[in-house]
């Protein structure tokens, strides 16, 4: 008996008056499945994780302030992804993120880009008295 009340408590939250990020945030939060939270976590680390090691490593011009930032945002939004994306778009919030790290990688990448070079040119002429 008890189970029922419990099951019939998760369907009322998730036939929510308010719509589909009420029934988003009950899918695991209510029904407290651990497969999908670790599977959650996992993208999370991985969304956040894709970006910076791939092009920072193969990119002459990458800069440290483009990889921070690549992260906040990959793992930012992956996880505000989960709780905001239908369920008919489940592939989104996985596909997407990486996507945006890319382009804010590459944004504060140039960013920062001119910066450091007007700083080492600095350094070098001075050193060099000219």
């Amino acid at each position: 008996m008890p189970q029922r009340a419990l099951k019939s408590s998760a369907s009322n939250a998730c036939n929510s008056p308010y719509g589909w990020p009420a029934r988003t945030l009950s899918r695991g939060v209510l029904e407290a499945r651990v497969g999908i939270l670790l599977v959650i976590a996992f993208d999370i680390v991985f969304a956040g994780c894709v970006v910076p090691p791939f092009y920072g490593v193969h990119s002459k011009r990458a800069t440290a302030h483009a990889q921070i930032a690549a992260i906040l945002v990959d793992t930012s939004c992956r996880l505000i992804a989960y709780f905001l994306t239908p369920a008919h778009w489940a592939a989104l919030d996985t596909l997407l993120p990486p996507v945006l790290g890319w382009i804010s990688f590459v944004t504060v990448m140039k960013l920062t880009r001119t910066a450091e070079n007007a700083e080492i040119r600095n350094a070098v002429v001075t050193a060099h008295g000219d």
